[in-house]
């Protein structure tokens, strides 16, 4: 068996040293293995696109309708002159949904009056006129959903009427002053 001297002690340290080193090398170099990533970037033809439908209530009577986003109905027919305790007014139209989208909705009508002690507003669903008063009908809001009418469906529709009448009990006060009456229809997409 040969002894080791301190020199051949070193250079079998230097020599595994020299072997780690080369093995960090060819780890962080490669080492003759081939690294690679690829990549690849792509652009689709004919994306997609969304456009957005119009939800829109449709107010009117025959042939007089407000149609698009907003606007404003004239219940010219309630007008009263010259009113007295007990006269009264009353005109009809209908609801419906005029939306591009296939949304259904669903809707309400509030009628107030400035002046409650002096002038009575009431509402029906599915009334008509007859005379200066609101026929059939109920005073209960439908509960059908509006189908959008561009589709033909029956639902598509609803008739309103309201009439305003001064009340009997009218104070006195009342005589030459104003009354103003208010009626909104709000709507609602019903979710799918």
């Amino acid at each position: 068996m040969t002894e080791r001297t301190p020199a051949s002690r070193g250079r079998g340290a230097r020599r595994a040293s020299l072997v780690a080193l080369a093995v960090v090398l060819a780890a962080l170099g490669g080492g003759g293995v081939a690294w690679a990533w690829w990549a690849a970037v792509g652009t689709a033809q004919d994306a997609p696109t969304v456009t957005a439908g119009r939800l829109d209530l449709v107010l009117g009577a025959t042939g007089q309708y407000v149609i698009g986003p907003g606007g404003v109905y004239d219940l010219d027919q309630l007008d009263l002159t010259n009113a007295v305790p007990g006269s009264q007014q009353a005109q009809a139209f209908t609801v419906g949904n005029g939306s591009t989208a296939r949304a259904p909705l669903t809707f309400s009508v509030t009628a107030t009056s400035s002046r409650p002690d002096a002038v009575e507003v009431v509402l029906l669903y599915g009334a008509t006129v007859s005379g200066t008063t609101c026929t059939g009908g109920t005073t209960t809001p439908p509960t059908t959903v509006l189908q959008p009418v561009a589709q033909g469906v029956a639902t598509g529709r609803q008739a309103v009427c309201v009439q305003v009448r001064v009340l009997p009990t009218a104070p006195s006060s009342f005589q030459g002053q104003t009354a103003t009456v208010t009626v909104v229809v709000t709507a609602a997409q019903v979710a799918s």
